[in-house]
């Protein structure tokens, strides 16, 4: 596997996309992800599952073929917050080249009030991730 240098963020790092989408990253040689879960509190474990899977498979590929590469050490760093919140998606996007976001709300129950329960917090939340991201040279 070929190292990229670069850092990415993932917003919604623990939903159904965004661990598929850390999985990808990580088999197209991504070694540094910043991963961003909500709610604070939240077992992201199954992403690290994903990264041990991949290296167990990569050793073992490696000792197939009987080949000596340079061993890629991947790094998640787990940021927990809100989208909501600027300060906590600066940080998680700060030192990144590039921002995957993906988070969604998602209920089971209908909402008393869908625009203010889902549609403005993903609105502002995009905002947040957008702003962030430029301010950081992003574009």
């Amino acid at each position: 596997m070929r190292e990229k240098e670069e850092r990415v963020c993932v917003t919604g790092a623990n939903g159904f996309i965004g661990s598929w989408l850390v999985r990808s990253l990580v088999e197209e040689g991504y070694s540094s992800i910043h991963v961003a879960v909500h709610p604070p509190g939240s077992d992201p474990s199954h992403l690290f599952h994903i990264v041990d899977t991949i290296n167990q498979q990569q050793q073992q590929q490696e000792e197939e073929e009987e080949e000596e590469e340079e061993k890629v050490i991947i790094t998640l760093r787990v940021f927990e917050g809100n989208l909501l919140d600027y300060d906590a998606v600066c940080k998680a996007v700060e030192g990144c080249a590039g921002v995957f976001h993906v988070a969604s709300l998602c209920t089971l129950e209908d909402p008393v009030d869908p625009e203010r329960e889902l549609i403005l917090p993903a609105v502002q939340g995009t905002l947040n991730v957008l702003k962030a991201a430029k301010r950081f040279g992003h574009n």
